[in-house]
């Protein structure tokens, strides 16, 4: 029995329920994108550091092969902005991407190809309170997507998304959690008589 075309069955269902998330703004949404793509997939991380320390993270895209080990060669052209080149290496292979969206501590997504077909990455960040953050990352695909590129694009984010959360749980780890002030004694010393 050839369990190949099975697996790749068993993949792509696996992905598309991925697809189906609760309702904006809970664990495990789907943050903004296009609703006619062919699959929004990646699980939300909640980081247990502040917004802004995950923003820096996910936007010196200079840094992204700092936490990322599968990429490397990083460039964009000027400031990164929107409409900027961005270039890099990822597994060897060149990404050619144009930064479609970048909303200071909020959004940043970049289109190109990705496994021979046009593809979205599309990061969302949302405080919950001043010490954790939601962060989302979406792999957007085109209507017309094959089974064997939906797999692809959802390994590359899942991969993503592990690289991501191992670094934002270091961070978490290197900020020091606050020390409890010293207790003062209630009672007062009996003074002896003079």
């Amino acid at each position: 029995m050839n369990l190949k075309p099975l697996l790749v069955l068993v993949l792509v269902t696996g992905l598309a329920a991925c697809a189906t998330t609760p309702p904006v703004g809970t664990p495990g949404a789907v943050g903004p994108g296009k609703k006619d793509a062919a699959m929004q997939v990646g699980p939300d991380i909640i980081a247990n550091v502040p917004l802004a320390a995950a923003w820096t993270l996910i936007s010196e895209v200079d840094h992204w092969q700092d936490w990322n080990s599968q990429l490397s060669g990083v460039t964009h052209t000027a400031a990164l902005a929107e409409g900027s080149a961005l270039i890099y290496q990822d597994g060897g292979k060149r990404v050619d991407a144009i930064v479609v969206t970048l909303k200071d501590q909020d959004q940043l997504a970049w289109e190109g190809a990705l496994c021979g077909s046009h593809a979205r990455l599309h990061w969302t960040l949302k405080a919950l309170d001043p010490q954790r953050t939601l962060v989302s990352l979406r792999a957007e695909l085109q209507p017309n997507a094959s089974p064997k590129t939906v797999g692809a694009a959802g390994a590359e984010t899942s991969q993503w998304i592990e690289a991501v959360q191992v670094a934002l749980a270091k961070q978490a780890a290197a900020v020091p959690s606050p020390t409890p002030e010293p207790s003062r004694s209630r009672h007062r010393h009996a003074r002896a008589p003079l």
